[in-house]
């Protein structure tokens, strides 16, 4: 459900990037991310023709919680380093 949230949020404050933001999706069930890639591959792009999103599958053989836990601190490292 966290998905159709955090993604239209995502998608429109990256409109004006220049360079594509990769974004690490977890999909339990394997049934999600092929369609949610090719989709966003498809409408949204970056003026010079690259796509706008990289969309990176989450490895489902590690707990949620551990990929959680990446993830924050991943965000939480380019938060600070955007500060510096």
């Amino acid at each position: 459900m966290a998905l159709f949230t955090v993604v239209p949020s995502l998608l429109s404050g990256s409109i004006a990037k220049k360079e594509p933001v990769h974004i690490t999706v977890y999909d339990g069930t394997g049934v999600l991310i092929d369609s949610l890639a090719s989709s966003i591959a498809r409408t949204f792009t970056l003026p010079d023709g690259r796509p706008m999103f990289i969309i990176t599958r989450a490895g489902t053989d590690t707990p949620f919680a551990n990929v959680k836990r990446r993830a924050d601190s991943d965000i939480l490292s380019e938060t600070s380093e955007r500060q510096c």
